[in-house]
């Protein structure tokens, strides 16, 4: 896993390793030579001149991310020529900054901020983004923007430390000014805004880099993280030798109307195909390609084509035997089979998980508290819904509000946008996988089957939803790959997923 850092989770292991004895001038001295390492690669890839030296710029701020910054620049002498721009003698700076500072080699060329005209119209061949660190905030001021508009024109190869200038460490907002990098070397893991609106294309190849805190530090004081396919192997079960279809849950679709047949059939098969022991589809018509191994029963439906709330006794029956219950794919928001809905989730066991999708996250406001095993799979809009406000207002701290939904209703909130997240009350798993050809009708209902799927198997919520999105995200990767389609139909994403988990767990085998 990719270990992910907010803002303030950086700033605590910072406080948190130096209450383990770590001395703060130690910590920026180890970061420094992580960066250094990397910087010195990237170099070695431009080859600047015949000789391999460079004309390197380093851009430092009165902070600890500034001192950064000038223990690079003197770490960096044998490379070139290196000048630093740096705070006037009269700011104020941090301690960390002062030890970097009283350290510098003296080849090292120096430029005050205020001086920064000196450097009009000079081109480096390389430029080091250590002005601002994580904690940093919009908007920048005009002194700032000014060193940023600098950094912009003077190379065509920018790096920054830790995070660009003028990038939200948390939800991705930019500055005006933002300083646009080629290589963005950060501390210790990810932070989120470099995976969040604007961040990815600010920070150019991400390269993460340790400052040597202690294991268990680094990874209590994480807040959230990128699975990669590892992870995601070591996580969803393997099937037994000696095993039967009992031993692989038993998952109930209820969803479906008159108009939308084809919603709760896709998330059934999808569930089945990842590997549910058994399926059922309760709904009110089935569609003619549900696949045969899928138990069918059909319920009585309203004058819309949704279902009717008579259906609550044949649905609660069907329920007895459930181990996982997906509801919502094709349900329609007629408020009679909302309720009716809520009944059902309400009379549903504690110890059976439940995904809630589509038209079935209706049914929030109506349901009593559950303990846990509850999984909400909404989209931006459907998040604004729930939340009484409009998607604009949400869109930029999406995951900060997802987590707020996991804490009010004690469920795992995995929220469809870019990147993906899946949400516990204090954590976040974040999705770098998936393209735009997952913009198409049908692919939520698939992603509620292999959630429903996996959970069936014996994955806690939060895995399963986690895991299920990368699955999910990673066949539509797949099929982009092999075919370069633009939009895909979701019924692909079936099988690919399907072969996917397979592959992952053959290991395992």
């Amino acid at each position: 896993m990719i270990k992910m850092y907010s803002p303030s989770a950086s700033r605590d292991l910072d406080v948190r390793c130096i209450q383990a004895g770590i001395t703060e001038s130690a910590l920026i001295t180890m970061a420094s030579s992580a960066a250094v390492k990397v910087i010195r690669q990237i170099l070695a890839q431009e080859r600047f001149d015949s000789s391999g030296q460079a004309n390197i710029l380093v851009v430092c701020g009165p902070g600890n991310n500034g001192a950064d910054g000038l223990m690079i620049a003197g770490m960096l002498c044998d490379a070139g020529t290196v000048t630093v721009l740096i705070p006037s003698a009269s700011s104020a700076v941090s301690a960390g900054y002062v030890f970097a500072l009283e350290g510098l080699a003296d080849g090292v060329r120096r430029i005050e901020h205020h001086h920064v005209n000196k450097l009009d119209g000079k081109r480096f061949d390389v430029v080091i983004d250590a002005l601002l660190g994580t904690g940093a905030r919009r908007p920048l001021s005009d002194d700032y923007r000014r060193l940023a508009d600098m950094m912009n024109s003077s190379s065509e190869c920018r790096i920054a430390i830790d995070i660009p200038t003028g990038l939200d460490g948390l939800t991705g907002e930019i500055d005006r000014g933002v300083v646009r990098c080629q290589h963005t070397v950060t501390m210790e893991g990810i932070k989120p805004g470099m995976l969040r609106e604007s961040g990815p294309d600010i920070c150019g190849r991400i390269h993460v880099v340790s400052i040597g805190a202690p294991k268990e530090l680094s990874e209590s004081s994480s807040d959230g993280v990128v699975l990669e396919s590892d992870d995601v192997a070591q996580l969803i079960p393997v099937r037994h030798r000696v095993s039967s279809k009992f031993d692989y849950g038993h998952v109930l679709v209820i969803g479906g109307s008159l108009g939308m047949r084809g919603a709760p059939s896709m998330t059934a098969h999808a569930a089945l195909s990842i590997g549910a022991g058994m399926v059922e589809l309760v709904t009110p018509s089935v569609h003619p390609l549900t696949p045969r191994e899928i138990m069918t029963h059909t319920v009585g439906y309203h004058d819309d084509g949704t279902m009717s709330a008579d259906s609550l006794n044949a649905i609660l029956r069907r329920c007895a035997r459930a181990t996982v219950v997906a509801i919502g794919p094709g349900m329609g928001s007629n408020p009679g089979t909302v309720a009716m809905m809520a009944e059902v989730i309400n009379a549903i066991p504690q110890n059976v998980t439940i995904v809630l999708d589509a038209d079935g996250l209706r049914c929030l406001p109506l349901i009593s508290s559950r303990k846990g095993n509850l999984i909400l799979t909404p989209h931006l809009g459907e998040l604004s819904r729930i939340l009484n406000t409009t998607r604009d207002k949400i869109s930029t701290s999406y995951v900060e509000y997802a987590a707020s939904i996991a804490t009010t209703h004690n469920a795992v909130v995995h929220i469809k946008h870019v990147p993906a997240a899946t949400c516990t009350s204090e954590h976040v798993s974040y999705l770098q996988r998936g393209n735009p050809a997952l913009a198409t009708a049908g692919a939520g209902d698939i992603l509620t089957g292999i959630i429903a799927g996996l959970a069936a198997q014996g994955m806690q919520a939060y895995d399963a939803a986690r895991c299920g999105a990368w699955l999910h995200a990673s066949a539509a990767d797949e099929i982009v790959r092999l075919t370069h389609k633009v939009n895909i139909m979701a019924a692909e994403l079936i099988d690919v997923s399907a072969r996917l988990r397979g592959e992952l767990t053959a290991s395992r085998l």
